[in-house]
């Protein structure tokens, strides 16, 4: 299905439910957003993540072709994933299968690009969160998640998730063991990036830096 049609069926969607009022999805502001679906079909519009179900979580992309147009919920079964603008820089986040028996993939931000793939789920307190430009000025470290300045305007926390061609899911980065072990085992084919995790010029602090080195020198 083409550009054309996916934008004519969001269209003529509003137009069959116009008479019946939908419910509100979110107050929240959509950022300038492109969704891209299965068929690699994009369209450009506005864009918020929401996180659905308390249970086993399922991430939906609310899309809208117009700031002022209707908005509806795509997910993994017509989607692969969204880039979505925020203060003029373009995230991009993909749909990742995290394990065999999993019912639905997580929508993950992507951190870094190559031979290795470095994800980053970003958790708030809320269940439903938009890119707002606000930055926190705290950094901190808790439990299995990073705190970092966030730009969403609320306390963000990124779990780092590694994979590559021989990764049949995703690896979380961080673990019991420590953070450093975990690292030099993952990427031991790489005795720069080892020597550098080592010195702590690589640290949990620079986490896309360190996977960025390893693709740029290291991977295939």
């Amino acid at each position: 299905m083409n550009k054309l049609c996916y934008a004519f069926f969001i269209f003529f969607s509003s137009i069959a439910f116009a008479q019946e009022e939908a419910p509100d999805i979110s107050s929240d502001v959509e950022e300038e957003a492109i969704i891209e679906f299965t068929d690699g079909t994009q369209l450009e519009g506005y864009a918020i993540i929401q996180h659905k179900g308390w249970g086993e979580q399922h991430d939906m992309i609310k899309f809208r072709l117009t700031s002022d147009g209707k908005a509806d919920l795509w997910d993994e079964t017509m989607c692969t994933g969204v880039f979505i603008k925020h203060e003029g820089i373009q995230h991009e986040y993909k749909y990742v299968t995290m394990a065999r028996f999993d019912l639905h993939p997580r929508l993950l931000k992507v951190f870094s690009e190559g031979s290795v793939m470095l994800y980053g789920d970003v958790t708030i307190d809320d269940r439903t969160f938009s890119m707002k430009p606000k930055i926190l000025e705290k950094t901190a470290r808790n439990g299995n998640t990073r705190s970092e300045k966030g730009d969403y305007g609320y306390t963000e926390g990124v779990t780092f998730y590694l994979k590559s061609e021989r990764d049949a899911y995703p690896v979380k980065l961080w673990s019991l063991l420590s953070w450093k072990k975990k690292a030099k085992d993952y990427f031991k084919d790489c005795p720069e990036l080892i020597e550098k995790i080592e010195s702590k010029e690589f640290t949990s602090k620079n986490i896309p830096e360190m996977v960025d080195f390893y693709n740029n020198t290291c991977g295939e």
